[in-house]
């Protein structure tokens, strides 16, 4: 009856006291442990005590992984969330090993019990990154289920779960790599190109002492969507590390000739991805790079908006690089049709006229647009200030940055840091 409704006294007395030998007799007990489950505890009104079972296997090796994945399921949907809340590292255990699990043999199962798991975690804080979030959103994209990334990743992260004991770890730096990367192939999925580049900056800047495979996939497909995006590769921010900085160039030739390419016209960059098809191929980014081709015409054709009137179909396509007025004509269709140029193409005379941009930004939805926008960065700046504050008053901040400047005792300014 206790574990339904677990006081914090008992869950002290777990954490503090008892917990070497509670896990010392789960342990000894492992072999009965799924048994237990399946005969005497429910999910959603034993979700403190299931945690600790399934915990205490999830710290090593599974040797019944259809049980283990069919209970962690079941708690991942139906558990309780205050209880588990209390259960923190032993439920992020469960998840770890449920979502490799998943993403390894049951993609799609994964999906739903991930998501819950997600929500539970977060516990209400949408901008919190936990266990969950790199399974969850790897089984969307081996299911090819990429709408329900959306809604998750869509959420800009500004803090990472932590532990209630030193020696557990919600998220490592492997998972906040390979989150960040898979949620870059959903927003390339869904031709969000710049949320794309976000996430793979992510995982490019996240402190490393080497380059990891994920770190040099995520160079390669940023570089490519910024191309995209911007017409050029910026130069990557001053705080990615020195391993990453020194050595990705040398590490993606084929993609650095690809970006040279690029400023030198659509011949060149044709004859580029020849080149470098195989070692393209075999990092699958083959529709990535044609999308980039197409990304250079079309701003090639709006470079000509912006000089020219009227113009006739044949020079559009002797000045973009095309083969014909008809492949020209092509792309300026598509181009009019998704709203990225507005002309009229006289088809009798061969000749193509370009227009201003009708919008005239003074509509309700432009405003309700701008407005929701200004709330999301006031948002984001009070999020700023309050990590600030907490870090100012931080008595280990504070004494290591007296010792640093050789201040006196106390904080500066005569400021008492809080207990």
């Amino acid at each position: 009856e206790a574990c339904k409704n677990p006081s914090d006294d008992l869950m002290r007395s777990f954490k503090e006291k008892r917990a070497k030998e509670v896990k010392r007799t789960l342990v000894k007990h492992k072999s009965t442990i799924h048994a237990a489950i399946d005969n005497s505890l429910d999910p959603a009104q034993h979700s403190f005590a299931i945690a600790l079972l399934l915990g205490s296997l999830a710290q090593e090796e599974i040797e019944d992984k259809h049980t283990f994945f069919r209970q962690a399921l079941a708690l991942c949907t139906r558990g309780n969330e205050v209880q588990l809340a209390q259960a923190h590292d032993e439920f992020c255990a469960i998840v770890r090993k449920f979502g490799a699990l998943a993403v390894a043999d049951s993609p799609f199962a994964g999906i739903f019990p991930l998501q819950s798991a997600v929500s539970i975690l977060q516990n209400g804080s949408p901008h919190l990154l936990t266990t969950a979030h790199p399974y969850f959103v790897q089984c969307c994209v081996r299911a090819s289920v990429l709408d329900m990334a959306l809604p998750i990743i869509s959420h800009d992260l500004l803090q990472v779960d932590s532990s209630l004991s030193e020696s557990f770890d919600p998220v490592t730096a492997k998972e906040n790599i390979l989150y960040h990367y898979h949620a870059g192939h959903v927003f390339i999925a869904v031709k969000q190109h710049q949320r794309a580049i976000e996430s793979f900056l992510n995982a490019l800047t996240a402190p490393s002492d080497r380059v990891s495979a994920i770190q040099l996939a995520a160079f390669k497909e940023w570089m490519l969507c910024c191309l995209m995006e911007f017409g050029h590769v910026p130069d990557l921010p001053r705080y990615t590390s020195r391993a990453i900085s020194s050595n990705v160039d040398k590490l993606c030739s084929a993609y650095m000739d690809i970006a040279e390419a690029f400023r030198n016209g659509v011949d060149a960059l044709k004859t580029a991805m020849e080149l470098h098809a195989e070692e393209v191929a075999a990092d699958k980014n083959i529709g990535l790079v044609k999308q980039v081709l197409q990304a250079l015409i079309r701003r090639k054709i709006n470079n000509l908006t912006n000089t020219y009137v009227t113009l006739p179909l044949d020079h559009i396509a002797n000045s973009v690089g095309l083969k014909s007025a008809q492949e020209a004509e092509k792309h300026l269709v598509a181009m009019i049709e998704k709203g990225q140029i507005f002309a009229k193409i006289d088809q009798t005379k061969g000749m193509v006229e370009f227009q201003d941009d009708p919008e005239d930004f003074a509509s309700l939805s432009t405003f309700g647009e701008l407005n929701s926008r200004i709330q999301l960065v006031m948002h984001f700046w009070n999020q700023i200030e309050g990590v600030d504050s907490g870090i100012s008053l931080d008595p280990a901040y504070i004494k290591k940055t007296m010792a640093r400047t050789g201040a006196p005792n106390g904080p500066q300014g005569g400021v008492e840091p809080d207990e």
